[in-house]
Parts: structure tokens; sequence; C-alpha cells
């Protein structure tokens, strides 16, 4: 997976998780993304659905 395509996938997973949209979150999960890659400001899925109350997606 080239650096672009990581990127805007780490951005789709980041945003899915801090919205609680588990369907786009295995989506995303499934191409095959480091769920512990950073966006460029240093957060993460993990961290984004935490902060917003969806720690359960």
């Amino acid at each position: 997976m080239n650096r672009r395509k990581q990127k805007k996938l780490t951005h789709r997973l980041v945003w899915a998780a801090a919205v609680g949209d588990t369907h786009t979150v295995r989506t995303v999960l499934r191409t095959g993304v480091d769920p512990e890659l950073p966006e460029a400001d240093g957060t993460t899925a993990l961290y984004a659905a935490s902060v917003h109350g969806a720690a359960s997606t």
C-alpha cells in the first residue's frame, strides 16, 4: 500500500472510530491498514473513539 493511500485510509479509520461508525471501521481494517498508525496530529483511531465516547467501536 502506498503512503498516500495509507494516509487516506488512516484518516477514514480515525473519523469512523470517532463517530462510532462500526461498519466503516471494519471495512477500513479489512484493507490492511495498521490501526495503530497516527494521523499527522498524532491522533489514533483508539484515541479518537475514546475522546468522542465511541470506545466500544
